[in-house]
């Protein structure tokens, strides 16, 4: 079938001019609700900065200053190279205007420019080009379309670059010029003759042109980050190329070729490493050039994309040079119709360095359904590839054979030498490595045959290109020296023995046949090496048997490996080596110094100097993974200086970069002078990240300037670096000299010192530590480190969001000081800790200049910090949170003309530039001369003490991550604590081995178990009884486990007991103080350190003290909860057991006090003059909102399905059916679908896909279908049963995305469609995932994803098979049990009160095509048996005038100490027995029993809100006893006998009057009556009126009402006057029934006429000795005054001319409740809100 093409006419152009306020980088508030502004690799906009102040916040604003410079790394071979640069003009101060001409959206051509680095200066569509309206483009035409991206000097220079072809990771930044055509049903043809009219001179590799179809394009202006997508473009721009002759051309730039991406899901965010997959290559090798025309095409057909390019005679005849063809893989299946499924987008596109014109364009559309149809993607075929990459030496009398093969086989090894058949019949993996290990004493060829498996593809369409059996050999020669010292001069034989140095063996015999355990001696001189020197990798030494290569050690002189500009230096492989005082210097261009790739290596005090690339960099191979790249490397005391390549872009001092593994460590280096940066981490997307790197001890100075040799003397480099700090342009002409790759400065060198003679000039980015790239975590560590004078920024995250700084100064860096930014909407989670940041007026932008802090999702404890000194530029002062200052005065010096030098033992000597004196505070800077020993922090315990990545309004903290907040930078803290753990289960988590395999002699142990041990199970429990020789105590698990293991390692410990659950009524008797029937889980703690003398932090004891002295006043909003997390702001979310930031920094600080109280040598590392965040209040509770936090939209059902029928079980219990969630659109009522009732044996069915895959427990989205019941929050409950799964439908067995079980969750959506993840839930059941079709035991989803914390079940469910199911709240969180597999709680200890606030939704589901039954249902509340329960009966009528009352519904306090719940102390005392769902009152404000009766009845009245405060009688309603009567407890039994639950129904306005004058007792018949008949009931007394509201009741039961006026009653006659003032008041007692009525009742008294107009105010005196407000009302004309109750207790009602109500406690937008809690605390505490500080 011939493809019908469409004529294409352009539609008319419409240019809208707009005006645009240029504010530089904008206004940056540095706090963690800012919107990141970042670019995502180098950035060198200089700023200035006025400071302000915005509530307790800094602000800055930054104004541009100077330009942006990028550096984009990029990979050759085994070794990584980085490449790019980009000099841009300096932006118009903040507030001028430009005009941005942005075309509008009716044209089909449209112009855009957006990605990394682009800009309205450098990316343009030039005047009077583009695609007129009425072109047609599908014959010959006059269209032309002109494109920039940079702007260039009159020399030809370039001078702003803008955008860049990003060559591995699938994103770009461009100016494209566009049509978009319909995806799925339009192909098409793009063809045009591209005339490069300029090109950079210098490339960086990211330049070029293209002819570019993606899946998506970015916002037009929107250059601040990367903006990924998937594309096929004929392209010219850096590539590789391989010709007929398989040679291969690496990295030519620029050249034209194709690259696409594929498989990108996500604009925003980096895709994870082998996740998209990239084609590119080059079409020819000749290079593009300025003035040249390239004819180019891109085709879409129904089977591929195909990009040609041609040559083009005189007469216009193409003839094709090359092409590739990108196929679709399946029919249907478009890689560019992945993001924006609707459309493609095709045009023009240049990049960063390259202006083109686009013309002779010619562009059709056709129609796919008529164009020739999918055909399956062709065989392809590649090379075979089998290597054995041993050594080719041997030493030891062993050699291990490597072999590796592209494909599965069997090989064959055999000694050819002897003819020794070695190993037959070996079974080879592709791509993994077989070794093998023998004898070897002679040399040896060995040969591998190897047969590959005549079936093995390597994908469906490639394939082998020979199945033949081959033979592969290598040659290892064999040479052992006998000394342990091995002599090397530059002039020595192989043929001697090495034995001295006049019988010295040259350099590469040495490295080659070194053993083990053996020095190699190097005379001190000069080995000019023209030629790489290359130490292969399994040249090994061994863990305490290094081989060791040094200068002798008896001259003060250092050997030189000099490469003489022409060999690619030093690269090392093996691991245990260890090099010392060697000078490396002379790689020839684009080659570095030294590479070290191996593992466990040390490079100690050499010098790197006058490379051609980077001095040193730690890198491997991106044909390998993470774990072969170098790892666990220490480079100590080295200097790095004067590197640079001929374009002067990569070059750095130091590098750990593109492939570097874990651990690597710069101790004690220098880096200055580097034509790049000082020290550069980049990362890339293609390798993913690298591992975590650390800098400590280290200085970084005057890198982005190189020293070249003129023959002058260096007089005048001061001078010239400090004019050229800080300006617009990045390479300025200020020097006639410039850098022709061999006019390197002149070194001198005395031992470790290096210094450099010559003349200065401008060279590249110039950063000093550049710690990232690509917006990767990389979690690098930079501490006690200087940066100073370097021409970019001195600390630079490059995007990495994670970067951790401590005790490091940064000075007169020539853009930010500190820069720590990643890309748009990357979360981050940077630390810093002890920056100091200063500047002086070297020039007259220096000052100007202020930081760059940029946070998304992250809490801001940086710039709130009374540890970090930013740099103000208002002040011109360098100032912490607190107002404190850093001055000039307080250094020794600032005299940058002295540079640092070497102590004897290669450490850094300063000679007092930069550092403090005992003036300056002690808690920020670097100190070089520090000589305290690092050591490592190891933290082990559970949710109290781990880490958490929550989305809450005050997200959970545990201790163990603030301890590095009181800690010294000597200290690493690794918080290896697991949330949900015990001491127990801990020991199954890989962060148990993680800590036997990492603590070394001298580190130190905090465990902080205990929450867990107490809860009953077997993976969990230990018995708070008995000693640490008692097996199954808990005292023993932490003897066994923990505490034998770390002093066998000479490990200190140190332990921690609990911290105490919070406790709303200050009851620490029991469980809140870790007290249970199973022992006293702290006082074994104590006892344990005590039997051992370890030191003991009695965390129990202190936090106890702390809440009950904040929970002790008279003010009832001050209160502990605000220490504690809070899943939304609605009071009732607290979490009772996790603190939030503000309470872990005080557990942490509490411990760090008690270090040295306890003798322990911890005490040591704890920072001088630490401050106790209770006295610094407001700074932390502002610190532990998120500020990103956004309440969830929702609408708590207030009725149920009318669809699908309820369910009522065994006991008389009802479940309420819903189908909800991404079932698809229309399908929550579809009774073809879907079934929920009762089966054949009555037994619970629910059927989900009955026909077809509906519903889903996918990554992104839930559907379900669900029988539930609703379960007040502050409630504990059990849910048990058996489920039998009757069916796995259409489908026969497990498919993916299936599941089942019993789920409690967050929310509750009744028969509604929603596409994306819903609230958070646990489940007792299980799911299917393609990755785990025999499902999981138990899984949560915890802020929006999925986790899957019991790992996988042994076998699938089968159809018919029953399973016994478990889903109950513990203290903490929720327990799943599956089975007989052990009950799961780890991961699942967290609140679901995220989203409704008011109740949980506990039951049983079905998702996609299977269908179950359950049976033997039994459900306990509170610790009673549920029978009769109908959740939504109980409540109709409370509902229907508080369901949407959120502020009714959350009413308190009183709903949030509801939390007490979870105390024990409370948790037995079910209320009412079987009355448990009286606990549904709860949703009546007063969480806890309603005991705060007007919390329903006066929801029209706003003060009403203000009953929040009575939430501290949530103590007294969870125990249904009036809130002063201690004997009430006994009084549940009331309840017991004659509670019955009754179902609600609704209510009228008719009234039945009962006169009673003898009893004042309601009688449980009565209320039944009532309720049955919907009216309400009137109790007339004698001087009093009680009517009970019928739509109320909830309990029936015999209730006495009598009321006592003016009795004796329990509230003291001072708290009544202190209150009361001049008013007059009464007191009432409802003496004569204790706890809750069951239902709401007004009671009407005469007070007197005379009090008309007077308001009455109702008080209660609760549990905790105060009087806390109830109600108001005003008297009427007769006297009469009518209040609302719920519950019996002691009141007095206050008569006064004002409403007392107080102000409403708010935690929406109007009040701040941070503010109003921090006002709370500061009153609690004794402190002014000024700013006053009171010793602790």
């Amino acid at each position: 079938m011939r493809r019908k093409w469409k004529g294409f006419v352009a539609k008319a152009m419409t240019f809208v001019t707009v005006a645009t306020t240029v504010t530089g980088n904008g206004t940056l508030l540095v706090n963690a609700a800012e919107t990141v502004e970042s670019a995502e690799i180098e950035e060198s906009d200089a700023q200035s900065a006025t400071e302000s102040t915005e509530g307790d916040f800094l602000s800055f604003e930054m104004k541009a200053l100077t330009s942006g410079n990028d550096s984009t790394e990029t990979e050759s071979d085994s070794t990584e190279t980085e490449s790019g640069s980009t000099e841009t003009e300096s932006v118009e101060d903040s507030g001028t205007t430009e005009e941005v001409e942005t075309l509008s959206d009716d044209g089909d051509w449209q112009f855009a420019y957006f990605g990394t680095s682009t800009s309205a200066v450098a990316n343009t569509l030039v005047d009077g080009t583009g695609i007129a309206a009425g072109t047609d483009l599908t014959t010959a035409n006059d269209a032309q379309v002109s494109l920039t991206s940079c702007t260039y000097n009159a020399d030809g220079s370039i001078n702003k670059k803008g955008g860049k072809f990003v060559a591995t990771d699938g994103y770009d930044g461009i100016s494209y010029y566009y049509t978009k055509i319909a995806a799925g049903t339009e192909n098409f043809y793009l063809q045009a003759d591209v005339t490069v009219d300029y090109i950079n001179p210098t490339p960086d590799g990211q330049e070029g042109f293209a002819l570019l179809a993606r899946d998506s394009v970015g916002e037009n202006g929107v250059a601040e980050s990367a903006y990924y997508t998937n594309s096929c473009a004929t392209i010219g721009t850096k590539l590789s190329y391989t010709d007929e002759d398989g040679v291969l051309y690496e990295n030519l730039k620029d050249i034209v070729g194709y690259r696409c991406f594929d498989g990108l899901t996500d604009t925003t965010n980096a895709p994870t490493a082998g996740s998209f997959s990239l084609s590119a290559g080059g079409f020819d090798k000749n290079l593009i050039t300025a003035g040249s025309t390239y004819t180019i095409s891109l085709e879409e057909t129904n089977s591929a994309y195909i990009m040609t390019y041609y040559t083009k005679a005189d007469d216009g005849t193409l003839t094709e040079v090359n092409s590739y063809t990108k196929y679709k893989e399946a029919e249907g299946d478009d890689p560019l119709e992945v993001i924006d499924k609707d459309y493609e987008y095709v045009g023009f596109a240049v990049a960063r360095g390259c202006n083109a014109t686009f013309d002779n364009i010619i562009f059709r559309t056709s129609d796919a359904a008529t164009d020739d149809p999918w055909e399956a993607r062709p065989s392809e075929y590649v090379a075979t590839d089998y290597q054995i990459t041993s050594p080719a030496t041997a030493t030891d009398g062993t050699y291990t054979l490597v072999f590796t093969a592209n494909a599965d086989g069997v090989a064959t090894v055999t000694n050819e030498t002897t003819g020794a058949v070695l190993v037959t019949g070996q079974n080879i993996t592709a791509d993994e490595k077989y070794t093998f290990t023998c004898d070897m004493t002679e040399d040896t060829t060995f040969a591998v045959e190897f047969t590959p498996d005549a079936d093995y593809k390597i994908n469906d369409y490639t394939f082998l290109s020979s199945y033949e059996t081959q033979t592969i050999r290598k040659e290892v020669s064999y040479r052992s020296f006998s000394n342990d010292t091995i002599y090397v001069t530059a002039d020595g034989s192989a043929s001697n023995q090495g034995t001295s140095f006049t019988d010295a063996v040259d350099l590469e015999t040495a490295l080659s046949y070194a053993k083990a355990g053996q020095t190699i001696i190097l005379k001190a001189e000069t080995y000019t090496l023209n030629s790489k020197l290359k130490i292969e990798r399994g040249r090994d030494g061994k863990e305490d048997a290094y081989i060791t290569v040094e200068t002798d050690p008896d001259s003060n002189e250092y050997a030189v490996f000099d490469f003489n500009q022409t060999g690619e230096g030093l690269e090392i492989w093996g691991d245990y080596w260890h090099f010392e005082r060697i000078n490396v210097t002379g790689s020839k261009s684009g080659s570095k110094g030294c590479q070290l790739s191996g593992h466990y290596d040390i490079l100690e005090q050499m010098n790197f100097y006058n490379n051609g690339n980077s001095g040193l960099q730690i890198s491997g191979s991106s044909a390998e993974t993470i774990a072969d790249w170098p790892s666990n490397n220490t480079v100590l005391n080295c200097t790095s200086m004067n590197n640079a390549d001929t374009a002067m872009e990569d070059a750095d001092g130091f590098a750990a970069k593109l492939t570097c593994g874990e651990g690597n460590v710069f101790d004690g280096c220098i880096a200055a002078y580097n034509a790049d940066d000082g020290w550069d981490f980049f990362a890339k997307t293609a390798t993913g990240c690298i591992g975590a790197v650390t800098i400590k001890n280290c200085v970084a100075y005057r890198n982005g300037f190189l020293i070249v040799d003129d023959g002058t003397d260096d007089e005048l480099v001061d001078d010239y670096i400090t004019a050229n700090l800080g300006l617009a342009d990045t390479k300025m002409p200020s020097s006639s000299y410039s850098f022709d790759g061999s006019n390197y400065g002149t070194p001198v060198i005395n031992g470790a010192d290096i210094q450099m003679n010559g003349t200065v000039i401008n060279a590249g980015n110039g950063n000093g530590f550049k710690m990232g790239g690509s917006a990767l975590s990389g979690n690098h560590i930079l501490k006690n480190s200087v940066s100073y004078e370097n021409k970019a920024k001195g600390i630079d995250s490059n995007s990495c969001p994670d970067i951790k700084v401590y005790s490091s100064t940064s000075y007169n860096n020539g853009n930010y000081n500190v820069a720590l930014y990643s890309n748009s909407k990357i979360t981050t989670d940077f630390e810093a800790d002890g920056i100091l940041s200063f500047r002086t007026a070297i020039n007259d932008n220096m000052l100007g200049i202020g930081e760059k802090i940029s946070l998304y999702s992250q809490t801001d404890v940086i710039t709130t910090s009374n540890t970090n000194y930013f740099w103000n530029t208002t002040s011109k002062t360098s100032v912490n949170a607190a107002g404190t200052e850093i001055t000039s005065d307080m250094f020794e010096n600032l005299d940058t003309s002295v540079a640092p030098v070497r102590n004897e033992d290669g450490s850094i000597e300063m000679n007092g530039l930069l550092v403090l004196t005992a003036a300056a505070p002690g808690n920020a800077g670097a100190n070089l001369s520090d000589s305290q020993a690092d050591t490592t922090l190891w933290v082990v315990g559970d949710s109290t003490v781990s880490a958490f990545s929550d989305k809450y309004y005050m997200p959970r903290y545990g201790w163990g991550t603030q301890l590095s907040t009181f800690l010294n930078s000597h200290v690493t803290v690794e918080n290896l604590a697991v949330s949900g753990t015990s001491s127990k289960s801990f020991l199954s988590n890989a962060n148990y081995q993680t800590l036997l395999d990492g603590m070394e002699e001298g580190d130190y142990l905090i465990i902080g178990f205990g929450h867990n041990d107490e809860k009953t199970g077997d993976t969990t429990f230990t018995s708070g009884d008995g000693d640490y020789q008692t097996e199954g105590s808990f005292a023993n698990s932490l003897y066994t486990n923990y505490i034998k293991v770390a002093q066998e390692k000479g490990v200190e410990v140190i332990l921690v007991t609990p911290i105490a659950r919070r406790s709303a009524t200050s009851d620490y008797t029991g469980e809140s103080g870790h007290i249970t029937e199973f022992g006293d889980y702290a006082q074994a703690v104590r006892d344990l350190g005590e039997d051992l003398d370890i030191p003991v932090c009695d965390l129990t004891a202190q936090t106890i003290a702390l809440n009950t002295k904040i929970d002790s006043d008279s003010d009832t909003t001050n209160d502990s909860k605000y220490m504690h997390a809070w899943t939304s702001k609605k009071e009732t979310s607290v979490d009772n057991t996790h603190t939030n930031l503000f309470g872990a920094a005080e557990n942490a600080y509490l411990i760090a006090t008690d270090l040295t109280e306890n003798g322990s040598s911890l005490a040591a590392y704890v920072k001088a003059g630490i401050t106790d965040p209770m006295e610094e209040v407001s700074t932390w509770f502002e610190k532990s909102i998120n500020a990103d936090y956004v309440e969830p939209t929702y609408d708590q059902p207030t009725s149920t399905s009318e669809t699908w029928e309820a369910f009522t079980d065994a006991n008389g219990n009802v479940w309420y059916g819903s189908v909800f969630g991404d079932v698809g659109s229309g399908n929550t009522t579809n009774q073809e679908l879907f079934a929920l009732g009762a089966d054949e044996d009555g037994n619970m069915d629910i059927n989900a896909g009955i026909t077809k895959n509906t519903g889903k427990i996918a990554g992104s989205s839930d559907g379900l279908a669900m029988y539930y019941t609703r379960i007040p929050v502050e409630s504990s409950f059990d849910l048990k049963a058996d489920v039998t799964v009757k069916s796995y439908n259409s489908a026969g067995s497990p498919t993916k995305q299936a599941g089942f079980g019993l789920m409690v969750r967050d929310d509750m959506y009744v028969d509604e469609y929603v596409s994306t993840t819903m609230g958070d839930y646990v489940v007792a059941g299980t799911v299917f995932q393609s990755t785990n079709l025999l499902g999981y035991n138990t899984y949560a989803r915890k802020s929006g994803s999925l986790t899957y914390c019991g790992g996988s079940l042994e076998a699938a469910p089968q159809a018919g098979e029953t399973v016994s199911l478990e889903i109950a709240s513990t203290t903490d969180g929720y327990l799943a049990k599956y089975g007989d597999n052990d009950s799961v709680i780890s991961g699942y200890d967290f609140a679901l009160t995220s989203v409704d606030g008011d109740y949980i939704y506990v039951g049983f589901f079905a998702a996609r095509t299977i269908e179950i039954s359950a049976s033997n249902i039994e459900l306990t509340i509170d610790g009673v048996k549920m029978e009769n329960y109908d959740s939504y009966a109980i409540n109709d009528g409370d509902d229907s005038d508080n369901g949407d009352d959120s502020d009714s519904g959350n009413d308190s306090d009183n709903g949030d100490d509801s939390d007490s719940g979870n105390d024990s102390g409370n948790g037995d005392d079910s209320d009412n027995g079987n009355d448990s769902d009286n606990s549904d009152n709860s949703n009546n404000d007063d969480a806890d029993n309603s005991d705060d009766s007007n919390s329903d009845d006066s929801n029209s009245d706003d003060s009403n809100s203000d009953d929040s405060n009575s939430g501290d009688d949530a103590a007294d309603s969870s125990n249904s006893d009036s809130g002063n009567d201690a004997d009430s407890t006994d009084d549940t039994d009331n309840s017991d006998v004659s509670g019955t639950v009754i179902n609600t129904t609704t209510t009228t306005d008719a009234t039945t009057t009962t006169n009673t004058t003898e009893s004042t007792v309601v009688s449980a018949a009565a209320l039944a009556a009532a309720l049955a008949s919907g009216t309400d009931y009137v109790l007339q007394m004698d001087g009093y009126t009680w009517t009970i509201h019928a739509g109320t009741i909830t309990i029936a039961q015999n209730v006495d009402l009598h009321v006592t006026m003016n009795g004796t009653t329990a509230i003291p006659a001072e708290t009544l006057a202190a209150l009361a003032g001049s008013n007059e008041y009464m007191t009432l007692s409802l003496d004569a029934f204790s706890g809750s009525f069951g239902f709401e009742a007004a009671l009407t008294l005469n007070v007197g006429a005379a009090r008309n107009g007077m308001y009455g105010n109702l008080y209660y005196y609760n549990s905790e000795g105060r009087l806390e407000f109830v109600d108001s009302a005003l008297i009427d004309a007769n006297g009469n005054l009518t209040l609302d109750f719920t519950h019996a207790s002691d009141y007095v009602i206050i008569f006064s001319a004002e409403d007392m109500a107080p102000a409403a406690v708010k935690t929406g937008d109007e009040t701040p409740l941070a503010g109003m809690i921090i006002l709370f605390f500061a009153g609690a505490l004794g402190l002014g809100y000024a700013g006053r500080r009171k010793a602790r």
